[in-house]
């Protein structure tokens, strides 16, 4: 009896914890030799509107034992925008029509490299609000003007081992009231049930 309370209370708690539970992650591949005897890690990232940057991508770059210089990415900013005419230009010249923006940070190798990115989004949906023109186009290596998907999954393969794709709308899940009752309500079960043998 002792184990299948002990399971009730795991389960109850995993329950728990789903609510508090972050949507962004990333989902390591397969390594790929790259002929020195080191590897060339891959992932794919999906990026929600949420409050989780910087997200810390190391740990996804040093998979297997590879290493982190080798796999760090180069630093830069992918811009979605409504505006075709920025994109056929990579131009920034209508910020009104910016919608989601990704950060790659030159955090590592003395701020040529990045193993960290940041997502911005609309003040008006509750976002961080987006970086200047000026601070986007300062950047050394550059960045990249995309047309915003109206669905609001906007995706990118800026290699053949990575791809990272922001979503705005954060995937459905129960209502944190809902999981919360479910938690309370299965631990005093446990209590009453634990008291009436008593």
């Amino acid at each position: 009896m002792k184990t299948r309370s002990l399971f009730l209370v795991f389960f109850f708690v995993l329950m728990a914890q789903a609510v508090f539970a972050d949507a962004t992650n990333c989902v390591s591949l397969p390594n790929q030799p790259d002929g020195s005897g080191g590897f060339i890690t891959a992932f794919n990232c999906n990026f929600y509107h949420e409050s989780v940057y910087p997200f810390d991508l190391t740990s996804y770059m040093t998979n297997g034992g590879a290493s982190l210089p080798e796999n760090a990415l180069v630093p830069g900013y992918i811009v979605w925008t409504t505006d075709t005419t920025d994109v056929a230009g990579q131009t920034l010249n209508d910020t009104g029509a910016f919608q989601d923006i990704l950060d790659f940070d030159g955090n590592q190798c003395a701020g040529t490299c990045s193993s960290q990115v940041y997502l911005y989004w609309s003040t008006g949906q509750g976002g961080p609000g987006f970086p200047s023109v000026s601070t986007i186009e300062a950047n050394p290596f550059g960045y990249a003007v995309l047309l915003w998907n109206p669905s609001g999954v906007n995706s990118i393969s800026p290699d053949a081992n990575h791809t990272f794709t922001v979503d705005d709308t954060l995937p459905s899940v129960p209502e944190p009231s809902t999981l919360l009752l479910v938690f309370a309500g299965g631990m005093g079960t446990l209590a009453l049930r634990r008291r009436r043998r008593t």
